[in-house]
């Protein structure tokens, strides 16, 4: 007989029973090769603010699952799961972070998800790598002007929150990229009158 002796979830499992269950929605696995791998004897208060990661292959899914913490920037580097997985799904928590120079991995990210980590900047060479289709997720959202690249990206699969972008002359093409192929009050403008910006409308409704 054959048992399981990973996940720790799975041990002293019977692998004929794993497989004629047909439920390996447990069948993860921690990857030791991971950015920022957290450190058992980090125990001061300074020392907890440094950036966390952990990374798990979740087999079902064939996905590489990245938690990070505290990041100021994305990590240099994001492992391959077992049998080469390569889609990435990675979130953010408790930081700052500029998204700034792309990296070698970005373009496997399916996922990208800020919980209680505002984008301070976002540069187009960063936009430029992403896959068109993916899922970004900013909570909160404190983007006040989007690079041109962003018009590239399923807005669908973008969620910004109710934080108004600031919306002038120069990026009329955010109400057009909204109303093609976006859906009403998904995200919203803080227009320019007088020099000042004031009346907050809904992106689609941005023309002019």
């Amino acid at each position: 007989m054959c048992f399981c002796t990973e996940p720790a979830s799975l041990k002293g499992t019977l692998v004929i029973e794993l497989i004629q269950s047909g439920d390996f929605s447990q069948l993860t696995c921690n990857l030791e090769e991971c950015p920022h791998p957290p450190d058992s004897n980090c125990v001061t208060k300074s020392c907890q603010g440094r950036p966390v990661c952990t990374c798990t292959d979740n087999q079902l899914l064939g996905t590489v699952v990245v938690n990070c913490s505290n990041l100021k920037e994305m990590p240099a580097f994001v492992p391959y799961g077992h049998w080469a997985n390569a889609n990435i799904e990675f979130t953010v928590e408790n930081g700052s972070i500029t998204l700034a120079k792309p990296t070698n991995y970005i373009s496997r990210i399916t996922k990208l998800s800020f919980v209680n980590t505002p984008v301070v900047e976002i540069h187009a060479s960063f936009l430029g790598g992403l896959n068109s289709d993916i899922e970004i997720q900013f909570s909160p959202q404190e983007i006040t002007e989007l690079p041109i690249e962003f018009y590239f990206l399923d807005p669908n699969k973008i969620n910004f929150g109710k934080s108004p972008m600031k919306c002038n002359c120069g990026n009329l093409w955010i109400g057009e990229w909204i109303r093609r192929r976006g859906r009403e009050n998904q995200t919203f403008c803080k227009t320019l009158v007088r020099n000042m910006y004031g009346e907050v409308v809904p992106v689609g409704n941005f023309t002019h």
